[in-house]
């Protein structure tokens, strides 16, 4: 069976944000909360005695600054886009190189560099794996001048180990987060993408049509008497045809084309530059594939059409093909 990931790296469904405001609040939430603890270590720093030459005055700006940043994050975060956050990050990595530098190359260095791994967790999670390539080489960079500029020859190895530390959680969240994405948005029977990761392949395709023109078509497949299977020959034989529908209509679709399980015995087809014309001529072809009958209602992306508006006449005119005795092909 093809594997469905191809398809949704395509479309980016594991690389960044895809889950949209529930996620954005959550990156705000994280991102507020970060600089507020930093500025919580700097506030206890400045009550406690610090190390001699430490310049107190600037060590309290950058934990006002990391405050101020806190709060305002907390009340207009999620109203931000992603290059505000992206901003933000390299903001935190330049005030823990700034916090490094004004400790001197003391103990406290150690624990101000820890926050590095803050930063490296964050985009881990929150950006795409360019972004976070970038932020890993920015913090290697940064943290690399501030050793040469104040630490002793003895500390290269704190700093070979703080840096090894950084990476390696950026790198084994990033795989988590990889991972749990796609866990989240495949379907485990058929290995297709489910119905969440067709919502997102749909924004995504409407948004490329309105941007960039040419055509779309989405068909919405349904099994006919796929119940009765369940009742007769119980469900282990019911999932069996649908991990063999899935495999045979993957086989037969281009390319470009995204499969995707709608819930049930319910299929979807996403048809990228396809107008309803050459939809009518996939789907026809479709039909010497599979044991089993189905009817599919297919609609055309016209403008004004939001994703969700384009799966409901589809939807529509499967409900159609229904009521004309199934087995057929009904254009919304």
């Amino acid at each position: 069976m093809k594997s469905p990931h191809p398809h949704m790296a395509l479309f980016g469904l594991f690389d960044g944000n895809v889950f949209g405001e529930r996620q954005m609040r959550l990156q705000a939430r994280i991102m507020g909360s970060m600089w507020l603890t930093g500025a919580a270590i700097g506030v206890c720093s400045l009550l406690l005695p610090s190390p001699r030459g430490v310049n107190a005055t600037l060590a309290l700006a950058l934990t006002l600054l990391a405050g101020a940043l806190g709060a305002t994050v907390l009340l207009v975060g999620q109203r931000l886009g992603d290059r505000w956050y992206q901003l933000l990050v390299v903001v935190g990595t330049t005030m823990t190189t700034a916090g490094i530098y004004l400790s001197h190359g003391g103990a406290m260095s150690v624990g101000i560099a820890a926050m590095y791994v803050w930063v490296g967790i964050y985009a881990a999670y929150f950006f795409s794996r360019t972004a976070v390539a970038a932020h890993l080489a920015f913090i290697c960079v940064a943290f690399s001048a501030v050793i040469a500029v104040s630490w002793s020859t003895l500390s290269i190895s704190i700093a070979i180990i703080v840096i090894s530390t950084v990476v390696l959680s950026t790198v084994v969240v990033t795989r988590l987060k990889s991972e749990l994405r796609r866990i989240a948005l495949t379907d485990p029977l058929t290995r297709l993408p489910n119905r969440q990761a067709l919502e997102h392949i749909l924004e995504r395709e409407v948004a490329r049509i309105i941007r960039f023109g040419g055509s779309l078509c989405v068909g919405v497949i349904d099994l006919d008497g796929f119940k009765s299977v369940n009742d007769t020959e119980g469900h282990l034989a019911g999932d069996i045809i649908l991990r063999n529908m899935a495999i045979r209509w993957q086989s037969a679709l281009r390319k470009i084309d995204i499969l995707a399980r709608y819930g049930g015995d319910e299929f979807v087809v996403v048809l990228p530059s396809c107008d309803q014309r050459n939809a009518i001529e996939i789907f026809g072809r479709l039909r010497g594939y599979g044991n089993i009958g189905w009817s599919v209602g297919i609609a055309e992306w016209t403008p004004g059409d939001s994703s969700l508006e384009l799966l409901h006449k589809a939807d529509k005119a499967l409900l159609e093909a229904k009521e004309n005795g199934r087995s057929c092909i009904v254009c919304g």
